[in-house]
């Protein structure tokens, strides 16, 4: 096995065969350099290995003199044995979900052209087969998650954009109070879901959602909304993406805050 191979070759090798990857593998690119913990890998090489941060300041400079002013990053830095199951799933049910506008399809798409580089990358002998199969594992316990995750946060879009929250009689009272932030899931039960804020201790609201919305959620999710105090009634009047448990941590480890009656948020 050949250990010098860097993550940048094993990527540009696959993409080589695989031209409809490359929208992936940019966006892996982006997340493995500016937001996972291996970015802080690039600093110290870059700090350490002389004679490489001088090639690399090189290249730059030929770029920008190029006119190439937003150079992209790589991942020369990076071996593939530093990738690890969890960065594939924040990539997954985290990063690629920040954006509102990214389908559950595209979603899909990307996780299976994942999964087609992690067997190139075995196959080629860049990954031993146990670490293989653990990325592989991850893959599949990550991927229906981010999947679902984010039909759910399209849906619940939906619901806010038109309304359909909310009885027509309480549309037209004036709002309480509000509270925003990310919201955990701490229990469903039918069509009522129990929201709790992680940014505000012991702090939990009771939501009345429609089944089709309720039947893509999931004890510890957690979703990025604005809720509306009106008529002793809570209602969600703005939102953003959903991010599945696993991405934060397991709802089996979630401790429960205390419930919060409506009407105390003042």
């Amino acid at each position: 096995m050949n250990h010098q191979r860097s993550l940048q070759d094993a990527i540009d090798q696959f993409t080589d065969q695989q031209a409809d990857a490359y929208d992936t593998f940019e966006l892996l690119i982006e997340y493995l350099c500016y937001f996972s913990d291996l970015a802080k890998d690039a600093e110290d090489v870059v700090e350490m290995d002389v004679p490489d941060w001088e090639k690399s300041l090189e290249s730059l400079m030929e770029q920008l003199l190029d006119g190439d002013t937003s150079p992209s990053p790589d991942v020369e830095f990076l071996q593939p044995r530093q990738l690890d199951a969890e960065h594939l799933r924040d990539f997954l049910a985290w990063f690629l979900l920040r954006e509102t506008d990214i389908d559950s399809l595209q979603i899909q798409q990307h996780g299976e052209l994942l999964r087609q580089w992690l067997l190139f990358m075995k196959q080629q002998g860049m990954l031993e087969s146990t670490h293989a199969f653990a990325l592989l594992e991850g893959l599949d316990e990550a991927l229906p998650e981010a999947v679902r995750a984010c039909q759910a946060a399209h849906v619940l879009f939906y619901i806010v954009r038109h309304g359909l929250g909310s009885a027509p009689r309480q549309r037209e009272k004036m709002f309480e109070s509000f509270v925003e932030g990310h919201a955990r899931i701490v229990s469903i039960t039918g069509e009522h879901v129990i929201l709790g804020f992680d940014n505000l201790e012991n702090y939990t609201v009771q939501l009345a959602l429609p089944a089709a919305l309720v039947q893509l959620l999931r004890p510890g999710d957690v979703l990025d909304v604005e809720l509306g105090l009106r008529g002793q009634c809570w209602q969600i009047v703005d939102s953003g993406p959903v991010y599945p448990p696993c991405v934060y941590m397991e709802a089996d480890y979630f401790d429960v805050p205390e419930k919060l009656i409506p009407g105390d948020a003042d």
